[in-house]
């Protein structure tokens, strides 16, 4: 109900845009004001912001009530700047998102949706509407399903946002917010950052500073009535959050774990698919030809050194796993394993090799030996009989 009564008043507001023709505005202006207040009067408000950062839907909230609630919709030029703590990662420039492919994903929505309503009231809507969306589903949400379900609710045209991000526009987007906001000076700390007048200001002051960045004659009655006591500090998000990710610089070769990796990264993560070249892969990774290390259940390739125990040894390993087949001219074997020949030590269930020096219990004993253990058969030529064998002739 209250949604309607706002959108009652903002379809008055621009009836009053006919009585005045005037009046102008440009894309970027989506606020409808009254004929005593220029454009030039009018306050510029920026908000940086990253669409799963809990203090985003604060601020989208707090912007409504601000913005319509307190009508100071009449004098602010807001810009809304969807990117946040992401940064641009590899040569391919994918996107790397503090929260997961889901915030990637409806950071571009929201930059589309920005691009598609050029109405204020309509998209502080629909980026509130998403935001608690979203951030109230656990684990997350269905992003696409979420901001399909507030077009629904809002009465807006889906189709313009659907075709933007088909079509790469809503990527295209995104690369000027990330220029935008790294260029900022000074530098954004956090998210949600917020410029009143190329100011940062606290989020908690957003009302207050408005007002007082204000230079016209006539004010909303709200910049009157300012509460002295600020409002509790909303969530904010910082980029060292990202389990190290950001500590990187612009077009890292780090990858968080829960982002798309991007080719010719030197680090993968534990879900990734090792692109060519790299040199470490992780558990659940198919290994690469050259890899010099291999994961325990990741198939050894040709020239590989070691190998895990559940791993088919290379030809000309040096060293041989418990269950693995000794290569020829190995100088050891496991205790299960099938003796080369030239082998100098034999395993008790082992059958001996000619011209071994030393026998096992239960070994037959070649010809020439000296020494006969206890159940075997004595050879010609033995010198010494055990109690239980057979003397040979002579």
């Amino acid at each position: 109900m209250a949604f309607e009564v706002l959108y009652c008043f903002f379809i008055l507001i621009s009836i009053s845009m006919f009585i005045f023709p005037t009046q102008s505005t440009s894309s970027n202006d989506i606020a409808k004001f009254p004929p005593h207040v220029s454009y030039i009067e009018k306050v510029n408000v920026s908000i940086y912001y990253e669409t799963l950062c809990p203090g985003s839907a604060y601020i989208a909230n707090d912007l409504l009530n601000a913005l319509f609630k307190e009508h100071l919709h009449y004098i602010v030029n807001l810009r809304m700047v969807p990117w946040g703590n992401a940064r641009v990662v590899g040569p391919h420039e994918l996107f790397l998102c503090q929260h997961g492919p889901d915030e990637c994903y409806l950071n571009t929505i929201h930059a589309c949706a920005l691009k598609a309503y050029t109405d204020q009231l309509e998209y502080l809507s629909f980026i509130w509407c998403t935001e608690n969306g979203a951030l109230d589903q656990k684990p997350a949400a269905n992003t696409e399903a979420v901001w399909k379900y507030c077009c629904g609710l809002l009465g807006l045209d889906p189709k313009p946002i659907e075709a933007c991000y088909d079509s790469g526009e809503g990527r295209k987007l995104e690369l000027g917010y990330s220029d935008e906001t790294n260029g900022l000076v000074p530098a954004k700390e956090y998210v949600p950052w917020v410029v009143v007048n190329q100011e940062h200001i606290e989020e908690a002051n957003l009302v207050a500073s408005i007002c007082k960045a204000y230079k016209g004659i006539a004010k909303p009655v709200v910049c009157a009535n300012i509460p002295p006591k600020k409002n509790p500090a909303p969530p904010v998000c910082y980029p060292h959050d990202i389990n190290g990710a950001l500590e990187a610089p612009l077009a890292s070769e780090k990858i968080s774990p829960t982002s798309e990796a991007p080719p010719r990264s030197g680090k993968i993560s534990p879900a990734t698919k090792a692109p060519p070249d790299s040199r470490k892969i992780s558990p659940t990774t198919e290994a690469l030809p050259g890899s010099g290390k291999i994961s325990p259940a990741t198939k050894a390739t040709p020239g590989s050194r070691k190998t895990s125990p559940t791993t088919e040894a290379p030809p000309g390993s040096g060293k041989i796993g418990p269950a693995t087949e000794a290569p020829p001219g190995s100088g050891k074997t496991s205790p299960v394993t099938k003796t080369p020949p030239d082998s100098r030590k034999i395993s008790p269930a082992t059958q001996a090799p000619p011209g071994s020096g030393k026998i096992s219990p239960t070994t037959k004993a070649p010809p020439g030996s000296r020494k006969i253990s206890p159940a075997t058969e004595a050879q010609p030529g033995s010198e010494k009989i055990s109690p239980a064998t057979k003397a040979p002739p002579g």
